[in-house]
């Protein structure tokens, strides 16, 4: 998966000889590690390999300047981001549609630089969606000088990414596409 590291670790062993003749025995050296028999279960899927393979409606949107429910201005075209598992994103802030690259970190993602994005104006001073274009936008910025910090939750299944100073909680959706990415034309 995306961005998951896995620890691998080794048993030393040594071969020791029994000393009556040339038959030696297996050793294992003891480690403050312990060890079991039964099937090792995979390590926990960190919060950005939860975010792979979904698309994301924002929901709620903390700035500097807002705390509010998102409402969006479309129904049919509500801010959301998706990341594929091509290491791609795309975004919708309601108005534009902005695409490009990512990776993951430890604690959430990082976007490429080569982010691009529709040119379409907003002519509104609805604070909260002014909030949302600027959050989008932070999020899906690169390269960044700091990583967007994901956590996720499970009831209902939330992600919420932090950005120098923005909060943005999302609503899992649908499956991501990597060939239909969402866009700001109405289509998710």
């Amino acid at each position: 998966m995306l961005g998951a590291a896995l620890l691998l670790t080794s048993c030393a062993s040594s071969q020791r000889s029994t000393g009556s003749g040339s038959s030696t025995l297996p050793e294992t050296t003891s480690s403050s590690t312990s060890t079991s028999s039964s099937p090792s279960t995979p390590p926990p899927r960190s919060p950005p390999d939860d975010l792979v393979g979904y698309t994301w409606r924002l929901v709620h949107i903390t700035s500097p300047k807002v705390d509010a429910a998102v409402h969006p201005l479309s129904p049919s075209d509500p801010p959301r981001v998706q990341f594929t598992s091509d290491s791609r994103f795309g975004a919708s802030d309601g108005v534009n549609y902005l695409s490009g690259t990512f990776t993951t970190t430890a604690t959430g993602f990082s976007p490429g630089s080569d982010t691009t994005s529709t040119a379409a104006g907003y002519a509104g001073k609805d604070p909260i969606q002014l909030a949302i274009q600027d959050g989008i936008a932070k999020l899906t910025e690169g390269p960044n000088s700091i990583d967007v910090a994901v956590s996720t939750g499970t009831t209902p299944i939330t992600a919420t990414m932090t950005i120098d100073g923005y909060v943005l909680t999302f609503d899992r959706g649908a499956t991501a596409h990597p060939d239909a990415p969402p866009s700001s034309t109405g289509s998710s």
